[in-house]
């Protein structure tokens, strides 16, 4: 593809940048004379650039040729994840052109009308120099650095072309903003130095990008480090060829508007040369939802064609957009209720996607209507209908099932309204545990499972923008990492279920693991703490996250034998750093919910704790307190007659009401506990210059207590056996822990975090075993 453009231009720059994310090659040449628009290169080189097309038509103006690079490889999402991010990013474009470029162009002007006879080179480092002093350009910075504050990129939690277009336009103002001026502004330039690691920038023109690259550094704040995200492989595909674009073809039907979208994973457009419209609508959905011979268009939603509860009832316009679209939409039904004198049909109907259901209105002249009035809570069904505006109070639309030529109703799957587990009264946590393999048909199960789903895909993102590597670490092990001995064992030396047998001995008459599967007793781990060591000490920053598993007898609302744990692994950073990274993991995580799961806690909020949404809002804007134990145990003793365990003796642990007295009543928000007497702390965990204590820290919160324990971890092998022989624990077990600190120690921390804690806290729900899909614990594996 052609790019006109003035090589170094603004214009080129952004476009450029996009194109080289996606993998689109495009050759700049020079436009054939210059615009009525444009400026000199110095000042930024505003102009009209255009795109030429492979079918021969043309684009002009940056932001639509950005939007068309966009749709060339939806999947990197450059446009945004969803349509409300989409809406967003069209707005940082206006903003960035209606603001940011608007000054550079009228401070320009001005300038030329005050110094006409100034070279270019001179008139616009002084438009820049002024314009970066102004008031103007002050409400700007102040403006983005609030929005930036919790977020990494403008939209969503990916790049966009809004990054793209702001970044490059605000770097000719950072090029000559104050230093002391940018220390107010510390949110802004994190984010900028962010885009500058993720986008690839222009190095046809030598100097911009280089002067781009210095000024990631020169321009982070030293108060605040920059946020270093893993760069995509694929933003280095420079020299990648350009996407074979197919001619003039059937793009997404049913909408009648010319443009570019995406089926079968080619780039498509209709050859009328209009504005790109992205294949993302309800009228991309309507015009390829009954065509068998396209495969769903990523703007379905789903596999199948069928589109999801929550598009239609939980989105911003609570599915206006989609009235008069013909759909598919399939689930499960809570309630079915037969009116006007059983002309018709209310079925309410829920496929999990949301909290919300669809109301579904059935005629009785549509095909299998008699069999509909037969039918309870719990069916399953599948309607094709259309979308229309609802009269009904609290919904927008419902789904209109009359036209018998047109319109079809299909029960997938019956159930008996008699027998059926799940009516529609509320039922207790307990009887649902009773019903496990049902129970994520409830409201609470339902909403925690959609919770849960998000704060997973917020941990990875968490770590993968901060360019940690996901390992994955082994779940059988030789070895126990906590030194409590509590583990489940795995073994192939006993007899089958039902079966006699007798195990092989040695000489002591003791089980002979030697003939055992691996050689040697093994267990199920208790962490992946030890084994992602290996690889922080090869790769840096490295994290894990699976299943883990103790033999505790603890039959209490906080415990289970198998649970979830996200653990990081830092070289190179001691246990100030590992506070750092665990207190912004918490808020990051806590802040993703806020984002994208509100009307599931306004569910927690009203059903399960009142005021939910308020406390986790406290979480993400109180700084944690951090204090260490012998400080905590100070404070508790004074007041230990507020307590059942009482705080009597230094070195004992902490218990749950200990840190929740910490966290609740003295400081009323998170506190980091650090420093903790070695006796009550892993072998692992680095020995502090008193001997008495370790560099160990606990992260406790309101309501919750303890979520996350961390360290920095041992890295001197004399003082690594010292404290594994005082702990009673083998040292050949752990010959291969011990090499790390042979062959190139480095100081390194990490954490661990149990991941259904974590779901205790942002949805109020008490109780482990409600948290996770199947709980375990004693006397209880069913399902």
């Amino acid at each position: 593809m052609k790019l006109r453009a003035s090589a170094g231009s603004l214009a080129a720059r952004k476009i450029l940048s996009a194109a080289r994310y996606v993998g689109l090659a495009v050759e700049v040449e020079p436009p054939a004379a210059p615009t009525a628009s444009s400026l000199t290169q110095s000042t930024g080189g505003f102009e009209i650039p255009k795109l030429e097309l492979p079918d021969g038509y043309e684009l002009s103006y940056v932001n639509s040729i950005l939007r068309y690079v966009a749709g060339v490889m939806p999947s990197k999402q450059l446009y945004g994840e969803t349509f409300a991010n989409t809406a967003e990013v069209d707005q940082w474009l206006d903003w960035t052109d209606k603001h940011v470029d608007y000054l550079l162009r009228t401070y320009h002007v001005e300038q030329a009308k005050k110094q006409p006879s100034q070279s270019d080179s001179a008139r616009g480092q002084a438009v820049l120099r002024r314009l970066a002093a102004s008031d103007e350009v002050k409400k700007l910075l102040e403006y983005l650095n609030e929005h930036m504050r919790p977020r990494t990129f403008l939209v969503g939690y990916t790049l966009t072309i809004a990054d793209i277009s702001l970044s490059f336009s605000a770097y000719e103002l950072f090029k000559y903003l104050e230093a002391e001026r940018r220390k107010d502004y510390p949110c802004v330039f994190r984010w900028f130095n962010t885009v500058l690691h993720w986008a690839p920038q222009f190095d046809d023109e030598p100097a911009p990008a280089a002067a781009a690259s210095t000024a990631a550094a020169a321009l982070a704040p030293t108060s605040q480090p920059s946020a270093k995200p893993s760069k995509p492989s694929a933003a280095a595909a420079a020299a990648a060829a350009p996407v074979p674009v197919a001619p003039a073809a059937a793009a997404a039907a049913g909408s009648g508007v010319g443009g570019i979208g995406m089926a079968n994973g080619t780039l498509v457009t209709n050859g009328t040369g209009s504005t790109p419209f992205a294949a993302d609508g309800p009228s991309a959905v309507a015009g390829l939802i009954q065509d068998t011979n396209h495969k769903v268009p990523q703007a379905s939603f789903s596999f199948g064609g069928r589109v999801r509860v929550s598009v239609l009832v939980a989105s911003e316009d609570m599915g206006a957009s989609w009235v008069g679209k013909l759909i598919t939409v399939c689930g499960w039904s809570r309630t079915i209720r037969k009116q006007g004198g059983g002309t018709f049909c209310f079925v309410e109907l829920n496929d999990g996607s949301c909290l919300k259901s669809l109301q579904v209105v059935v005629d009785k002249a549509v095909a299998g209507f008699d069999k509909l009035l037969k039918c309870g809570a719990g069916c399953s069904f599948r309607f094709v209908g259309t979308i229309v505006e609802s009269p009904a109070k609290g919904q927008a639309v419902e789904l209109a099932v009359k036209d018998p030529n047109a319109h079809t109703m299909t029960i997938l799957g019956e159930a008996d309204a008699g027998a059926y587990p799940l009516s529609k009264k509320q039922h207790s946590r307990e009887f649902l545990r009773e019903i496990g393999h049902l129970r994520p048909r409830s409201n609470l199960i339902g909403a925690v499972a959609r919770v849960r789903s998000a704060l997973a895909m917020a941990t990875h993102r968490f770590f993968q923008d901060r360019g940690f590597l996901y390992i994955h670490t082994p779940l059988i092990t030789c070895c126990d990492c906590e030194g409590a001995g509590e583990m489940f064992q795995v073994t192939t030396v006993l007899p089958k279920v039902g079966e006699k047998g007798n195990a092989p001995v040695d000489k002591e008459q003791k089980i002979d693991y030697s003939k055992d599967f691996f050689g040697k007793p093994a267990f199920l781990t208790v962490s992946g703490q030890l084994a992602v060591e290996n690889y922080a000490c090869a790769l840096s920053d490295v994290y894990t996250f699976g299943p883990t598993f103790r033999a505790e007898n603890s039959n209490t609302s906080r415990h289970l034998a198998e649970f979830w744990m996200i653990e990081p692994e830092m070289a190179f950073a001691d246990l100030q750093q590992d506070m750092d990274c665990a207190e912004a993991y918490v808020k990051y995580c806590v802040q993703w919910v806020l984002d994208n799961c509100m009307a599931d806690l306004e569910f927690f909020d009203l059903r399960v704790e009142k005021g939910l949404v308020d406390r986790l809002r406290h979480i993400v804007n109180s700084p944690f307190v951090r204090i260490t134990y012998t400080e905590a145990f100070e404070i508790l003793q004074k007041h230990k007659s507020k307590f059942q365990e009482k705080p009597e003796q230094w070195g004992m642990d902490l218990g749950s009401e200990h840190e929740r007295y910490l966290t609740e009543q003295v400081y009323k928000q998170p506190v980091t506990v650090y420093n903790y007497p070695k006796e009550i702390k892993a072998f692992y965990m680095r020995l502090n210059n008193d001997d008495r204590t370790v560099a160990a820290m606990d992260v406790l919160l309101p309501k919750i207590g303890e979520v996350i324990g961390g360290s920095q971890r041992e890295e001197r092998l004399d003082v690594l056996d010292r404290r594994i022989k005082d702990m009673g624990l083998p040292l050949e077990s752990y010959w291969w822990y011990r090499d790390l600190r042979k062959y190139g120690s480095v100081p390194h921390a990490g954490f661990g975090l149990g991941f259904e804690r974590l779901i205790m806290l942002v949805t109020g729900v008490d109780n482990i075993r409600d948290v996770i899909p199947f709980p375990r614990y004693p006397g209880h594996a069913d399902f």
